[in-house]
């Protein structure tokens, strides 16, 4: 009997142990998720109509430094495949101009104080590179309510722009958040303890008061979209990118908004000198795609945190430019199809290969929440581990899409390859290549950090 089969058998057994376990004890303490948080709290409104098209995958960057601190970063912006920038500076109308000419557009401050009561749509200042006002990044609990007002405020003004807002990732400090954590299985210590031997991504107790964070936004802030930053190239591989993206994603999929996820384009300090490079580049987009995300934003353009950001102080291209560069021609080919189809979920494939995450004693466990149930995962059998999301027509017709992922450690080098039997003739985007497969098994190897879209 193969890996694939053995592995598949004690996956499938396991799981449902687990998974009847886990949901007697999380039933008889008390569930949580952002929805029976949220509750009937939350009224839906009409998305508003952009001066920008949203329909496809948007690619942007944050940038720290004047927005225009060269001459040339509009037009490196555009070479290296972005749509928009975020600033939160404030942009002047020839720096607007110089971003238009080069079809960069730019969520920034243009107009001061936007969101103040007094504000009316004849003092709002217009421009056709102008995609959004810069709010706020990273507001805490106590925040949400103010932050709610100040966007139903900038809702009436009807600019067809983004009031953008930035979150927490999960990694923040509870100081941070401001909320109270939540438990997941009530006060007794004892059943998180078991659940955690279970199934730890469920017992991790970040991960309530995360919850929490995005329930309070989703409660008190009406955008049509929740965008956080995570950034999980350390000195190890942060095992929360995965169950941040879940968490997030499923509430942007209950509530019918855009994920957004400003990733790493840059060195983290603490990364004993590890920069992120191309198949690091490769492994965010891909897996952020694995969970429907509608725009990535890179982190960052030029300026800013840390170190090795796309452009240096003197606005010369670096390698990290070069990697996001050619990340983004290869995600271009796909920018268009992918937005014909709505994210159902995700899974993982041999979890205990999968990157980051955490693990369990003996057991292979999951990498996060609510993965698909075995039923409803993709035809495909590896030995590797892998990171899955499945998705629908958005029309409602029978096609399905598959992101496919190498979710292995990137710095160990390792391959995923995977053999998937296809039901019908299929499409197979990857590295920029349009690929039309045949029914019946296509075996295919993935580089470290690599990813595909599957359609048929």
């Amino acid at each position: 009997m193969s890996c694939q089969a053995i592995g598949r058998f004690f996956l499938s057994l396991f799981e449902r142990i687990t998974a009847w376990l886990v949901a007697a004890i999380v039933a008889a303490t008390g569930g949580l998720s952002v929805a029976n948080l949220v509750g009937d709290e939350y009224t839906p409104s009409v998305r508003p109509t952009y001066v920008f098209d949203r329909s496809s995958l948007l690619l942007g960057a944050w940038t720290y430094s004047n927005p225009v601190s060269q001459p040339d970063t509009p037009r490196l912006a555009h070479e290296a495949g972005l749509d928009f920038i975020i600033t939160s500076n404030g942009v002047s109308q020839a720096q607007l101009d110089a971003w238009g000419a080069q079809d960069v557009g730019v969520i920034g401050v243009y107009n001061a104080g936007v969101y103040n009561e007094g504000y009316n749509a004849a003092t709002y200042k217009s421009h056709p590179a102008l995609w959004g006002d810069y709010f706020t990044d990273e507001p805490n609990a106590s925040a949400m309510p103010l932050w709610g007002e100040r966007v139903a405020r900038y809702n009436q003004l009807d600019t067809g722009r983004v009031p953008f807002i930035n979150l927490f990732p999960q990694y923040a400090t509870n100081e941070q958040l401001g909320n109270e954590p939540e438990r997941v299985r009530g006060e007794d210590e004892i059943w998180r303890n078991i659940v955690s031997l279970l199934a730890p991504e469920v017992g991790d107790s970040s991960l309530d008061q995360y919850l929490g964070h995005i329930a309070d936004y989703v409660r008190y802030i009406d955008t049509d979209y929740i965008c956080y930053d995570s950034y999980p190239y350390g000195s190890d591989f942060s095992g929360r990118w995965l169950t941040n993206l879940q968490a997030v994603a499923e509430a942007c999929r209950d509530y019918d908004k855009d994920l957004w996820i400003v990733s790493q384009a840059t060195t983290h300090p603490e990364s004993g000198g590890f920069t992120p490079s191309l198949p690091e580049q490769r492994q965010q987009g891909y897996s952020a795609l694995a969970f429907g995300a509608k725009a990535i934003v890179y982190a960052l353009l030029q300026g800013g945190w840390w170190t090795d950001q796309m452009l240096d102080a003197s606005g010369n291209t670096t390698p990290m430019y070069d990697a996001v560069k050619q990340a983004n021609a290869e995600l271009a080919v796909l920018k268009d199809v992918y937005a014909n189809y709505k994210w159902v979920g995700a899974y993982t494939e041999n979890a205990n290969k999968v990157v980051g995450g955490f693990s369990s004693v003996g057991f292979p466990g999951h990498k996060f929440q609510n993965e698909l149930p075995i039923a409803d995962r993709a035809p495909i059998y590896t030995c590797d581990g892998m990171l899955v999301g499945k998705f629908e027509a958005a029309d409602g017709g029978d096609g399905q899409a598959w992101i496919l992922c190498n979710m292995q450690d990137t710095k160990t080098e390792a391959t995923t390859t995977f053999t998937v039997t296809l039901p019908n003739e299929a499409t197979l985007i990857n590295r920029g290549e349009v690929k039309t497969l045949a029914a019946g098994p296509f075996t295919m190897t993935l580089s470290p950090g690599d990813g595909a879209f599957l359609m048929y």
